[in-house]
């Protein structure tokens, strides 16, 4: 439940809110007392549409209430992609129903399999659908909230996060858990905690990629959480990246396995992306740390990051090529990496190390506007992308620039 914004009545003895629960919004209003400015009674719900609906604008008189409401969907599309090019080979197709509410999309790492949330009537729904066959079959519908789902490398198991309110508390507990692909029951991987996310699996599947807040830290870092320890993983954490100015999220593994790309958050709204060495170790930045930079993902050589930015004013979707530097000795030096630019092109500085080269590199970035996209696929060049679009987008060759904060739902997707 999110209490959006609040109004009062000219009276003061009426406070006006947008309550949200599972995707819709609903106007609520609860008596005051003006003299203590205590509340009197129940909170009465005054719309109970499936929408969402806000902009109170209330009576001299405080016997009316104009407002405005609205209806959006966000679906799942598949877009053909040489995700070592940067290039989209064909037309997009959507994989989710139009009109339903669908998020949280995961693709499984050889293309075949999607899992997502569906949201319908205020309830969600945990869904996997074969993109093979377009088989769809039903996870999981009841009083929980599920999200972050992740597949494993092998595609055999699920990880997310799975919330419960406690309405005798008035409190949510959230644990992460995991479960067989294609169904069998839910197994409890970590005790009730602060609230995490699932980001990864190690590829031979015996750890999970989590959010994890050290010590008596208040900023969230990632660690590795073993399989095995059940049902209290979080006391075998293994740290992998923490910062004491930054929330660390989105964590990935490359496709070797030796890097994570994640994108640290600072106060002020601002997302950067980093990698780091999958055995901890020094962030290091990708981005310029000006924008608001989010969901890294790999392409499956592993030699270029994908990410979606703001920087034009619209959610676009961007690349960044990333060249991991093994010098003699064995010693790991900092990967050299190309900053983006512009809209169409990019010219960048390579950097690798204290050494800096000049060098030219020319594609056409961004390659469309979503709001998330992961790829996935089997064959050497072409792999799919899963995007989620949020509302209706328009396609601007040349954008005006807006101001660089996030939207509200992006900033803990």
């Amino acid at each position: 439940m999110t209490i959006n914004d609040f109004w009062w009545a000219k009276s003061g003895r009426f406070l006006y809110s947008e309550v949200e629960t599972r995707g819709v919004r609903n106007l609520w209003r609860i008596k005051v007392e003006p003299e203590t400015l205590e509340f009197v009674g129940e909170p009465q719900r005054l719309t109970t549409g499936a929408g969402q609906d806000g902009s109170i604008a209330i009576s001299s008189d405080g016997k009316k209430l104009a407002f405005v409401t609205r209806r959006e969907s966000t679906r799942v599309w598949s877009f053909p992609l040489d995700a070592v090019k940067g290039q989209i080979k064909g037309e997009g197709q959507p994989l989710t129903a139009s009109g339903i509410e669908t998020g949280m999309p995961d693709l499984s790492r050889d293309g075949k399999k999607l899992v997502y949330v569906k949201s319908i009537g205020g309830k969600e729904e945990f869904w996997e659908k074969s993109l093979e066959d377009g088989q769809e079959k039903l996870l999981a519908a009841d009083d929980f909230l599920r999200a972050t789902p992740r597949w494993s490398w092998d595609g055999k198991w699920l990880a997310y996060r799975r919330c419960g309110f406690n309405l005798t508390a008035f409190t949510i507990g959230c644990n992460l858990v995991v479960r067989p692909a294609g169904g069998g029951a839910e197994q409890i991987l970590t005790s009730t905690s602060r609230g995490g996310n699932t980001f990864d699996w190690s590829s031979d599947g015996s750890r999970v990629l989590v959010t994890s807040f050290p010590g008596s830290s208040k900023k969230a870092g990632l660690a590795l959480i073993p399989i095995s320890a059940a049902p209290q993983a979080e006391t075998k954490a293994q740290i992998v990246a923490a910062d004491p100015e930054m929330n660390l999220w989105q964590g990935r593994f490359s496709p070797d396995g030796k890097w994570v790309t994640l994108n640290g958050i600072k106060e002020g709204g601002q997302s950067t992306i980093y990698v780091v060495s999958s055995a901890g170790g020094e962030l290091v930045r990708i981005t310029e740390g000006k924008y608001w930079d989010d969901k890294p993902r790999w392409s499956p050589d592993g030699k270029m990051i994908y990410f979606i930015s703001i920087r034009t004013g619209f959610l676009n979707v961007w690349a960044i090529r990333f060249d991991p530097v093994i010098r003699t000795r064995g010693q790991r030096h900092p990967p050299c990496i190309t900053y983006p630019r512009s809209f169409w092109k990019y010219l960048g500085a390579r950097e690798c190390g204290s050494i800096t080269s000049r060098q030219t590199y020319e594609a056409s970035f961004p390659l469309w506007k979503a709001a998330n996209a992961d790829l996935a696929g089997r064959e050497a060049g072409i792999r799919q992308v899963a995007i989620r679009f949020r509302g209706q987008h328009s396609f601007h060759k040349r954008p005006k620039p807006l101001p660089q904060s996030p939207p509200r739902f992006l900033r803990r997707m």
